[in-house]
């Protein structure tokens, strides 16, 4: 059925985007996506709508991890658009349900995702895996993305383009070392460009 996978906000996201409208709390901060089993292939019939509101947690987490991107969808500015990878090494089960919590760890949004089995090594097929959640609000201003610097991964989209344009100007730059500071963790890095490469050192 067309309408079988879908996002809804919980009734505690419901309830907090009200709160920010109303001017009575800060905006939501996103931080984290989560992924469970829905406790087997029954969950579809289980868990409705009404059901999937009421929520506080998964019915059957298996794996969660900081939000890699978040964003709204060009052609409609009330979908927000977050995204998580499950990396390579983390698999081995079936994947029904999605979830999304805030920086005080209350779940947002919650959905039926379409089953999909996520292998591990053991597998022998293991790959990345890139879960999409996109939720529907009356006003996707309430919410911002609670952002891990040591979790959070660089969107492809943004690699693509910094890589591109670091090539573009590598006449410019060539055997030069930049030398910035993560403002997040104070941890000093260096990103060299030698002959149009660039390469990433540790500063101890």
């Amino acid at each position: 059925m067309a309408n079988e996978y879908y996002t809804v906000l919980t009734n505690m996201g419901l309830n907090k985007q009200a709160a920010y409208l109303a001017g009575e709390a800060p905006k939501i901060e996103l931080a984290t996506v989560h992924v469970g089993t829905g406790g087997g292939a029954t969950y579809y019939d289980d868990y409705d709508r009404a059901s999937l509101e009421g929520l506080t947690d998964l019915v059957a987490e298996v794996w969660s991890s900081g939000i890699n991107t978040l964003s709204t969808d060009p052609q409609n500015p009330n979908w927000l658009i977050a995204e998580g990878v499950i990396p390579t090494s983390d698999g081995g089960w079936m994947i029904r349900e999605v979830g999304i919590k805030d920086s005080a760890g209350d779940l947002i949004a919650v959905g039926r995702f379409p089953p999909t089995y996520k292998p591990d090594l053991s597998d022998g097929a293991a790959q990345d895996l890139v879960i999409r959640s996109i939720t529907e609000w009356g006003n996707a201003g309430a919410v911002t993305l609670d952002i891990d610097p040591g979790v959070v991964l660089a969107p492809r989209s943004y690699v693509d383009t910094e890589v591109a344009d670091a090539k573009t100007h590598a006449e410019t730059y060539t055997d030069q070392r930049i030398d910035p500071v993560d403002r997040a963790t104070n941890q000093q890095y260096r990103v060299v460009i030698v002959d149009g490469a660039i390469g990433l050192e540790e500063v101890t």
